[in-house]
């Protein structure tokens, strides 16, 4: 009996302690919880990780990146006791107050990329010369500096000096750059540039444009007076009447800006150089009785234009082409050849005209409107807006719209269809571009993107753009070569460019059809805008003779 009353007593002794060690362990290892403080580590950390790896020595970033580790594990550590704790941000400290930083030598230029002297004319005076500050951004005396001048326009301008003195840590030292006096009318460019034995060169480009003054304005003009229209064909010769015209309303303006004046120049200077002059071996007699039908609906058609419709450059030059053809008209002798010729630079200035943009969406200093891309593609019927006033000039093109727009710069020749893409159908809703997308077909422009599939809705891509032009251009006989110099990989994304495309990026990049982002990159897999698809458009047909 003794015996079970000790085995109940050690039972109920049990069951206590059960009951009271193991809330009060729980309770204990809670509160040795609650007491780590983790602030001064989690300080030493939030500092250590601001530091920057580039700017200290290798030899003293190795420890301090080991500790920072080490120190970044205890605070993960849930065991870690507050002497660990403590510990690791004192020795973190340590190591983040024994970072070295590294001896640089390094420079910064108060000028960027560029510098652009304003414009000036023939018999210019000095011009203000542009002062430079070359600051040391080291923590080392940069040493001598040296200045250079290079580029096939170097002996343009002037440098104030070619060496530059040590500069101290946090000084700066100043030079100047000036065009010279007395260059002739063009552009010049030249790139200026600082080094030192171990100092990082650091440059930059300047530019300065000479126009013509007056003077030789009206010198240019002169001796495009004394050409003969009996010389040239009849449509240089329309052109070089109208760059006679503009140059001397701009004579005839006193307040004719610099500008104004350049450019009267440039387009006097143009039509000069693209005057044709007439074959020799067809000075004979001209066959009797010269066919004038053409030349009579080619006047009744330019009689049906409207001068509201169109800017007035390109106006005044279409009706100086009326004007002559009107007199090649009624001239009761003129020959064949001079009736051909007249139709010739009546269909041309035809062809010239720019119709002012109906397009609310684009405004006046849109980019694609600055540089005449829209206007190029919408006068001449190639794209039309997605509205009467609306161009939509950033959304996006579909397959289907790029081959609907190089079928129209084509004519929009006819071709009896036949089914071909089981996605292309010739329906009403899809009669808009199904013909288009078999005539570029036919003729290899396109050629599907597989499994019997056009996708003439899906986005077209800049490499589709690149690889569509190509063919076109091929199917025209155009010489699509590219040198095989040509360095494609200055482009950091070219490797991204798929492999049946290389060939049509290379060769529009190359011509500057298609040129790099803001960024510098091909973003051959990204979309094309209304407004780029009708500049690149743009450089495309003026490259090859549209």
């Amino acid at each position: 009996m003794l015996s079970k009353m000790r085995k109940g007593l050690l039972m109920f002794l049990v069951c206590v302690m059960l009951i009271t060690l193991v809330p009060m362990s729980a309770l204990a290892t809670e509160e040795s919880s609650a007491a780590i403080d983790l602030t001064a580590l989690q300080i030493a950390i939030t500092a250590a990780n601001q530091r920057v790896e580039e700017i200290y020595t290798v030899e003293s970033w190795a420890p301090f990146a080991a500790t920072l580790s080490a120190a970044q594990a205890m605070l993960a550590n849930i065991n870690a006791t507050q002497e660990e704790v403590n510990a690791a941000a004192a020795v973190l400290q340590a190591a983040t107050a024994a970072l070295v930083i590294a001896p640089v030598q390094r420079i910064a230029l108060s000028t960027a990329e560029r510098h652009t002297f304003p414009a000036a004319m023939v018999g210019y005076t000095a011009q203000v010369p542009h002062s430079v500050t070359v600051t040391n951004t080291g923590n080392l005396e940069t040493g001598t500096l040296a200045v250079a001048l290079t580029g096939e326009d170097a002996d343009a301008f002037t440098i104030s000096t070619e060496i530059i003195p040590s500069i101290a840590v946090g000084e700066a030292a100043n030079l100047t750059v000036r065009p010279n006096n007395g260059l002739a009318v063009g552009a010049y460019t030249a790139t200026v540039t600082v080094y030192g034995e171990k100092v990082e060169e650091q440059s930059f480009t300047v530019y300065f444009t000479v126009g013509p003054n007056r003077a030789m304005l009206q010198e240019m003009l002169d001796a495009a007076l004394e050409r003969e229209q009996s010389n040239y064909t009849l449509e240089t010769w329309v052109r070089l009447l109208f760059a006679k015209s503009v140059a001397q309303s701009v004579l005839d303006n006193e307040n004719a800006t610099q500008t104004q004046i350049a450019n009267a120049a440039a387009t006097l200077e143009r039509a000069k150089d693209g005057l044709v002059p007439l074959d020799p071996g067809n000075g004979g007699p001209d066959p009797p009785d010269p066919d004038r039908e053409a030349l009579k609906a080619a006047l009744e058609a330019a009689g049906q234009r409207e001068q509201d419709n169109y800017t007035p450059e390109s106006w005044i030059q279409f009706l100086f082409a009326k004007v002559v053809a009107e007199d090649v008209m009624e001239n009761a002798e003129a020959t064949e050849t001079q009736i051909a010729d007249a139709i010739a630079a009546l269909q041309a200035a035809k062809k010239d005209l720019v119709r002012i943009l109906p397009f609310t969406d684009v405004p006046e200093d849109h980019w694609a409107r600055l540089n005449g891309s829209i206007a190029f593609m919408w006068s001449r019927g190639f794209m039309t807006g997605i509205s009467d006033t609306l161009f939509a000039p950033n959304f996006v093109l579909t397959r289907a719209q790029v081959v609907r727009i190089l079928w129209n710069i084509e004519d929009q020749p006819e071709v009896a269809f036949r089914p071909v893409f089981d996605d292309v159908r010739d329906t009403e809703a899809t009669a808009w571009y199904s013909v288009a997308v078999l005539w570029a077909y036919e003729h290899d422009i396109v050629r599907g993107v597989g499994e019997g599939r056009f996708a003439p809705h899906e986005i077209v891509t800049r490499q589709e753009i690149a690889t569509m032009l190509l063919r076109f251009a091929q199917w025209k006989e155009v010489d699509t070569t590219t040198p095989e110099d040509f360095d494609f990989t200055d482009f950091p994304d070219y490797d991204q460019v798929s492999l049946w495309a290389e060939t049509g990026m290379r060769w529009t990049v190359y011509n500057e059809f298609i040129r790099g982002t803001d960024l510098g990159m091909l973003n051959p897999h990204g979309t094309a805008s209304r407004a780029e698809c009708a500049t690149i458009l743009q450089r495309f047909l003026i490259a090859f003779g549209e």
